[in-house]
């Protein structure tokens, strides 16, 4: 599940070394444990937009791609063909078209159904676009075409960031707020964090391409606020299992409530015993799942952890006005984290994926009001379960590393 270096091209290292200059005293005992895996120090100095609404992180997406001015690069996981999708390829060609440098890279299979029509508005403007992992070659290369890039990343002029765990297509985002659309999370940012971000991006184009890009550092880029922001990337290109062993650090560590939404809830058993011991020692532990999400296999999967931690005290929420797909997690009002990675093995051991950790207070606040106005829409417990479903359960859940 690590890439193989001899077997394909080794993946730039992701050159963090230089971002800080010198590295500022750690936040809190999290920004420190997460230092320990390679990640830079949280950076202060940014301004952070948390995008809760679809409209608005479309609006922020296409304000960002229309005003950047020399680059806008684009690392995605699903980018679809459909309203949304062709809108944003033709603000992309407009930016192409009036000198900006564009770069494109999508997951070929999250983006699968993205063809050369679609993308040819783009091209022809002179935008580069490339494919990461591309499957036949995959399949080739020890099956890497299971180790996918989930990451969602745009960056303009290497001073502003939008990420989180939003793909690009009309079920996530749009210019108009439509009945079904799913309930997601993203943020905008700007300020010296984008230099980290730029990092990332950077070695996953070089992967795929064998091209350079040259970054800026952070004591180049200007502070434009007061919220501290740490990136952290986990993945198949990242030594050991960081995100993983910080997310069970962050559970441990929980005093007072630890707050988690995700679209499928599959933790494996040291995290599911993790947060059912944080509700047994009296922590306010919710999870927040759609009542139905978009892989029934996951929901089978999710059942008997849901009830084991409804069993050890947990509150297990279940989003009923349409499909939950936004990654956060809140631990007391010391860390809020934004981010690709879903609550499952795929993205804590497979999957490229990118976590977003901040620590000022009036991100925390935010996230924490939007917690609430999601558990307000919620049906509170497990779902009732046949006996014949909860041996389908049993069986999915066997499979769950692979979900």
């Amino acid at each position: 599940r690590k890439v193989h270096k001899r077997r394909h091209r080794a993946k730039s290292p992701i050159d963090f070394d230089s971002l800080h200059s010198p590295a500022p005293e750690p936040v809190n005992a999290h920004d420190a444990l997460i230092r320990s895996y390679g990640v830079p120090a949280a950076f202060p100095g940014n301004r952070v937009e948390i995008l809760s609404d679809n409209q608005r992180a479309y609006e922020a997406l296409v304000a960002m791609i229309d005003s950047a001015e020399r680059e806008i690069w684009v690392d995605i996981y699903l980018f679809a063909p459909d309203k949304t999708g062709r809108a944003v390829i033709e603000r992309l060609a407009a930016a192409a078209g009036r000198g900006v440098e564009v770069k494109l890279l999508l997951d070929d299979v999250g983006s699968m159904n993205l063809g050369e029509e679609e993308l040819a508005p783009l091209e022809r403007a002179g935008g580069e676009i490339a494919r990461f992992l591309p499957v036949r070659r995959s399949f080739a290369l020890r099956n890497l075409a299971n180790l996918r890039n989930h990451r969602k990343l745009v960056i303009a002029d290497q001073r502003r960031v939008w990420s989180g765990g939003t793909n690009i297509g009309e079920r996530y985002i749009g210019a108009e707020a439509e009945a079904g659309c799913f309930r997601d999370l993203a943020f905008q940012l700007e300020g010296p964090a984008t230099a980290a971000f730029a990092g990332v991006l950077r070695s996953d184009w070089f992967f795929s391409t064998g091209k350079r890009i040259p970054l800026k550092t952070a004591d180049e880029i200007d502070a434009s606020g007061d919220s501290v922001v740490q990136p952290m990337p986990s993945g198949p290109d990242v030594e050991g299992d960081g995100l993983f062993e910080v997310v069970s650090s962050l559970i441990y560590a929980a005093k007072t409530r630890l707050w988690i939404s995700t679209p499928y809830f599959i933790p494996g058993e040291t995290l599911g015993v993790a947060l059912g011991l944080a509700a047994r020692r009296g922590v306010d532990v919710r999870v927040v799942t759609p009542e139905r999400s978009d892989h029934r296999i996951c929901d089978l999967a999710r059942g008997p952890y849901l009830r084991e931690l409804d069993r050890a005290g947990g509150r297990v929420l279940r989003y009923r006005p349409s499909m939950l797909h936004a990654k956060a997690i809140l631990v007391d009002d010391q860390v809020a984290m934004i981010g690709s990675s879903n609550f499952d093995q795929r993205s804590f051991f497979l999957n490229f994926e990118l976590a977003s950790f901040f620590y000022s207070s009036s991100e925390i606040e935010t996230l924490a009001a939007w917690f609430e106005d999601t558990f307000a829409a919620c049906e509170e417990g497990p779902r009732r379960t046949s006996y014949l479903e909860e041996t389908l359960q049993g069986v999915a859940r066997v499979f769950s590393p692979l979900l």
